[in-house]
């Protein structure tokens, strides 16, 4: 509830800062529409979590899941007044949604360390891997850390999907680097 207020805040404060009765700006739309997303993922992430079912985690080729991942960001970026970039080696297929949604996820950790500057996403596919680095990061975010006690939904997401699907994460300068053991089917099924 406390995520979802926040999100709800962020929307009503950017309502209550124009003229009245004039419309949405392109900027303002843009940020009323991150709320509207982070309210919904927020609501995803909760039920996924408290109920199940997890997103799956079925492979997809590399491009679609890589427009799909751009198109999210967008709305997160302008959320921070913020960028954001991906950029991906090979054309391997990836983990669709719940990658996708844990990556999303862990960009909405980083993205405030980021500013001014883009959040660079850079994904490769290797033989018995996929792998995330994410720069500039100054730290990881607690739910990537061993003795971290996340406490937004975000975070215990992170920490679920991390701990289910055996990611390590390494962070050395300011690249975060996240390994997520490869599968032929894609992650594993939650049971």
């Amino acid at each position: 509830l406390h995520d979802r207020r926040g999100g709800l805040g962020g929307m009503k404060a950017t309502l209550d800062l124009r003229d009245a009765g004039a419309g949405l700006e392109p900027r303002e739309a843009a940020r009323v529409e991150a709320g509207i997303r982070e309210g919904l993922a927020l609501l995803e992430l909760s039920r996924a979590l408290a109920f199940g079912p997890w997103p799956d985690g079925a492979c997809e080729p590399a491009d679609a899941w890589r427009e799909a991942l751009e198109r999210d960001l967008v709305p997160l970026a302008a959320a921070f007044r913020g960028r954001a970039s991906v950029a991906m080696k090979g054309e391997a297929p990836w983990p669709g949604l719940l990658l996708r949604s844990f990556t999303l996820s862990l960009a909405r950790l980083l993205m405030p360390q980021a500013l001014p500057d883009a959040l660079v996403l850079e994904a490769d596919g290797v033989a018995d891997a996929w792998i995330l680095r994410f720069h500039p990061v100054l730290a990881p975010p607690l739910a990537l850390q061993p003795a971290g006690a996340p406490k937004d939904l975000h975070g215990l997401w992170v920490r679920a999907v991390s701990e289910r699907c055996r990611v390590t994460a390494d962070h050395a300068g300011d690249t975060l680097t996240l390994r997520i053991p490869r599968r032929p089917e894609g992650l594993p099924p939650v049971e």
